[in-house]
């Protein structure tokens, strides 16, 4: 029986190699034996899987509950009914080939020749009512709508910082009075196109 003690020796001898390699126990099927620290650790791993899912859980109902919380609401139109009515004639006398910007920024289509911040601060949140662009977009004119505000004080200066930044960007600025006749002040500004 030589060859049976050849078997024998050569098992133990691939036991004890698996052994070294850690993988003696997926072979024999007997339980790897587990420090009991593993197990504390094991547990610990759990506890705070769970305490994350519960954090991330109450934040996101506590997002949604706030968004729905927000004192924000649609307004019926971006336009009041005098912007309406001016828009109206201006699309329907402008010629093809132009596109209207209404509400648009300042800031969004002219840069300030300075690197100075404050310049760029002074009209960031400035808008004017309508900017007309040729067809490759270049802006041609921009319009301003002045309803009552625009006799305040403030406003007054406004308009007037306003009425330098286009006279400096080379850029046509007109002025159309609420309650003035539309379609007479559209088909002046047609003239700057």
């Amino acid at each position: 029986m030589p060859h049976a003690s050849c078997v024998a020796e050569s098992g133990s001898n691939a036991l004890s190699i698996l052994g070294t390699l850690g993988l003696k126990y997926l072979v024999t099927g007997d339980r790897i034996p587990v420090p009991q620290h593993m197990y504390l650790l094991f547990g610990l791993l759990i506890l705070i899987f769970l305490i994350l899912g519960a954090i991330s859980l109450f934040q996101s109902q506590s997002v949604s509950e706030n968004v729905q919380n927000l004192p924000y609401k649609l307004r019926p139109s971006v336009f009041n009914r005098s912007e309406t009515a001016f828009f109206i004639e201006l699309k329907k006398q402008l010629p093809e080939g132009f596109n209207i910007f209404p509400k648009i920024r300042i800031i969004d289509f002219i840069d300030p020749n300075s690197r100075e911040y404050k310049w760029r601060n002074k009209i960031w949140a400035k808008h004017i009512d309508f900017l007309i662009c040729d067809s490759n977009f270049k802006p041609v004119l921009a319009i301003e709508l002045n309803g009552k505000s625009h006799q305040r004080k403030d406003r007054v200066e406004r308009d007037e910082f306003i009425k330098q930044i286009f006279i400096g960007a080379k850029l046509p600025l007109e002025f159309v009075n609420v309650g003035s006749n539309f379609e007479n002040s559209v088909t002046r500004i047609k003239t700057y196109l």
